[in-house]
């Protein structure tokens, strides 16, 4: 072989070896591309997520405040010492002592039902003795 053709292959080795060298290097430059858009892509929905989740929780503790105003509002109301004109001590009533009052009137009304019960059973009783005995 000539010096010539040694030379003219020797570039062309070299020249494929370049080329070879220059398509590696632009796949794994696309692949790293490819990857860095995905995880961008994956790092923006954690984003969105967080951010859905902190309005969430900031709409949640809203709400909760809310509630927690309106649940003082009523309790203030129901704790409140009523005004009574004439009496010089206002005595506090609260929503035990209403319960309480509500418990005692229904165990009044219970043992009424009761004794109404048990004096039509004695009327009942007494009539059927008066029907049944004979005089």
């Amino acid at each position: 072989m000539s010096h010539k053709n040694k030379k003219r292959i020797r570039n062309k080795h070299l020249h494929h070896e370049e080329h070879l060298r220059e398509s590696i290097r632009e796949e794994v430059l696309e692949e790293f591309v490819e990857q860095e858009q995905r995880l961008l892509a994956r790092e923006q929905k954690l984003l969105d997520r967080i951010d859905y989740l902190v309005g969430a929780n900031n709409e949640a503790f809203d709400m909760l405040r809310k509630t927690e105003e309106e649940l003082k509002e009523y309790t203030g109301a129901a704790n409140a010492q009523p005004y009574l004109p004439g009496l010089e001590k206002q005595y506090e009533i609260t929503i035990g002592d209403q319960l309480d009052q509500i418990v005692e009137e229904a165990e009044e009304e219970d043992r009424m039902y009761d004794e109404i019960r048990f004096n039509r059973k004695r009327e009942e009783t007494a009539s059927e003795a008066l029907i049944s005995d004979p005089f």
